[in-house]
């Protein structure tokens, strides 16, 4: 799938707050938009190759979205907005499912959260909660890195539909593919952690995906690599 068209590198220097960047463009320091509220501290560091997207929109404070970098000669997409159009994209192409849905409805109402997607096969209902994973160590893909009360409200969610007649599924889009395993990230955040160990207890199906980053004619795309194995206990 195609992310970002006409892209051009730079390096990276500082990150002044969550969603500010600082980098180096031919010799000049620019600011630019991080669309990621993750900490990302193994990824963004000094002098590290990063690629960016021209935005223009009037109402902007700055012109350029930070959206890959590259990390251990592999390009990593950062960009947290990506996964929810990558899984719909996937959804259309029956890759997570090997059947069509008779409805795919994304931002969907239920109870006190807005959940990614409901789905409807005949009569089976279906709600999806999508997560953007960056951060891989020794191997295993962690989420989050960052403590995150709304995720864990969202795993909240998907275990109280199950009796509500849905069926429940969290999926991890790893915007990379290097991961051989995925696993919360208990040190970061341990309520989610619980939480997520609860909900795989309870009947909630849970996925985690590699992907591959790559460009082509500065053009960034992202496409399915793995279903990874899954260290939850």
């Amino acid at each position: 799938m195609l992310l970002a068209k006409n892209i051009f590198d730079a390096n990276f220097v500082e990150r002044p707050n969550r969603f500010l960047g600082i980098v180096e463009l031919k010799s000049e320091k620019i600011q630019c938009f991080i669309p990621n509220p993750g900490r990302m501290k193994e990824l963004l560091t000094e002098n590290k190759k990063v690629w960016l997207n021209s935005i223009s929109k009037n109402n902007r404070k700055t012109s350029y979205d930070l959206i890959a970098v590259e990390h251990e000669d592999k390009i990593v997409s950062i960009d947290s907005r990506v996964p929810n159009k990558f899984v719909f994209n996937l959804l259309q192409k029956k890759y997570l499912f090997n059947f069509e849905f008779d409805e795919i409805k994304p931002e969907f109402s239920y109870k006190n959260s807005r959940l990614d997607f409901f789905l409807r096969k005949n009569n089976e209902k279906y709600l999806v909660e999508v997560k953007s994973c960056t951060l891989v160590k020794d191997k295993t893909a962690l989420f989050p890195d960052a403590p995150t009360e709304r995720g864990a409200r969202h795993v909240s969610e998907l275990i109280g539909a199950l009796k509500d007649g849905y069926k429940s599924f969290i999926i991890f889009i790893i915007q990379r593919d290097d991961a051989e395993f995925f696993s919360p990230n208990e040190e970061t955040d341990k309520n989610f952690s619980e939480k997520l160990k609860l909900a795989q207890k309870e009947g909630v199906i849970i996925k985690a995906l590699t992907n591959r980053v790559f460009i082509r004619e500065n053009n960034l795309y992202i496409e399915p690599s793995n279903e990874i194995k899954l260290k939850i206990n």
